[in-house]
């Protein structure tokens, strides 16, 4: 898709982690949008991987996936 394109699309909001093989496309992304005059807000999330953010509850709880979903609420309510 070519940057006119991109530009069509709304805000944005782009969640990386180190540990995906889909970071570094994360990144591209990002790039191309701001390159394109989206409004993207893009956090990487360092030392956690591909599908940490389901891990909110139970045996395998982790704080980064509370980190996350926090991230992600606190970004739906300044730009919804």
């Amino acid at each position: 898709v070519d940057n006119k394109e991109l530009s069509k699309l709304p805000s944005t909001y782009i969640l990386t982690v180190d540990h995906d093989r889909l970071r570094d496309e994360g990144f591209i992304y990002a790039g191309r949008l701001k390159a394109s005059g989206v409004n993207v807000v893009h956090r990487h999330f360092e030392n956690t991987f591909h599908g940490s953010l389901t891990f909110l509850e139970g045996l395998f709880e982790l704080d980064i996936a509370h980190e996350m979903l926090n991230d992600i609420v606190q970004y739906l309510k300044e730009n919804l």
